[in-house]
């Protein structure tokens, strides 16, 4: 008879000896190994390695990704590498112009002159056309044109604005391409009416904000009532004064009443201020000019008024209604008859 101390020394043995030599718990190295080896594919990147070559050259565009010189000596460098280039129009895939004239591709690397880089943000609509370059039946790159001054390109994360448009047009006129110089001329056209509509605005600014306005303007492009009202209720006590020079500055700018800059909604929040009674009595006690016509139609057609004061329609009088809507008829826009049509019937319904 064993004593108890050997038998359990024996156990001991027993079962380190089985855990050792049994098959499943031999395997557990193995198994290790797979798993440390694999562990990349299932916790981290999802697709195989790249081969050394081409992951190399990735790494290298994502090390100059922030060098804002990078980018354009890339895209240069591709650009001579090739020896062909085709021109697409995204929407109906048409090919608008193809070379492989080296005359070609050199002036349009020469024209190609970059601003700063600018978010993609700026850029809301999508690329309309893609220049493609081949180095034989090899593509190298691919550039998309936004408008006709931005272009998307895979070397950057954001996109690049045109520096010198005139050169880069000139290039696509040169070779019968006109979509270029037909959206210059149409960009051209809207910021000739921005402009206007701007310098309008500014003019009909109450000149006791025009020192100080530029600082209460906020990150989305709208400016704070709270900081201009103190300073204009001093220097313009008298509130029927006052409303009259909030309406014409209302109904100056860019005369829209939808789409409009964010900046214009300033006059609309001061004239908030004031009761609606106060307003009517101020719009009665003259001759409005047009641009008081047009901020008196625009402030009770508002979404803003028809909010906040849905009963206070009843304040404004059918004769200076059918006065407003007479104007608002004058001007043609649809969108002003149908606004002030709707509003000022949905009032009447709610009597």
């Amino acid at each position: 008879m064993t004593c108890k101390r050997e038998r359990d020394r024996r156990k001991y043995i027993g079962v380190y000896t089985l855990t050792f030599f049994n098959p499943i718990h031999a395997m557990k190295p193995i198994v290790w190994i797979i798993f440390l080896l694999t562990s990349p594919m299932i916790f981290g990147e999802s697709t195989p390695e790249l081969p050394f070559t081409e992951q190399k050259q990735l790494d290298e565009l994502k090390a100059n990704a922030f060098n804002k010189n990078a980018p354009e000596q890339q895209l240069y460098k591709l650009i001579a590498d090739s020896d062909r280039m085709v021109i697409t129009d995204l929407a109906s895939k048409h090919i608008l112009f193809t070379s492989q004239n080296p005359e070609d591709l050199k002036s349009f690397r020469t024209s190609l002159v970059f601003d700063k880089p600018v978010p993609w943000t700026c850029f809301k609509s999508a690329a309309d056309t893609d220049i493609t370059f081949y180095n034989g039946m090899r593509k190298t790159i691919t550039l998309s044109i936004i408008s006709f001054y931005g272009i998307r390109c895979s070397l950057w994360r954001d996109d690049f604005k045109i520096a010198s448009t005139e050169q880069w047009i000139a290039w696509f006129k040169h070779r019968g391409i006109s979509f270029i110089n037909n959206e210059y001329a149409l960009e051209s056209a809207q910021s000739l009416i921005q402009e206007n509509g701007w310098n309008r605005w500014v003019a009909a600014m109450p000149p006791c904000l025009k020192p100080i306005w530029e600082d209460s303007i906020n990150h989305y492009g709208m400016i704070d009532g709270k900081s201009l009202s103190p300073i204009l209720k001093q220097t313009i006590p008298e509130d029927t004064e006052r409303i009259l020079i909030l309406l014409e500055w209302y109904g100056s700018g860019s005369r829209r009443w939808i789409y409009y800059p964010a900046y214009e909604a300033i006059a609309e929040t001061l004239l908030l201020e004031l009761e609606t009674k106060k307003i009517v009595e101020a719009i009665q006690s003259t001759r409005l000019s047009e641009a008081q016509l047009e901020g008196s139609a625009r402030f009770f057609s508002g979404e803003t008024f028809s909010q906040l004061r849905p009963h206070d329609l009843n304040d404004v009088p059918n004769e200076l209604k059918q006065i407003l809507l007479n104007y608002v008829k004058s001007t043609d826009d649809p969108y002003k008859l149908e606004r002030a049509t709707r509003t000022w019937s949905d009032e009447g319904d709610r009597r």
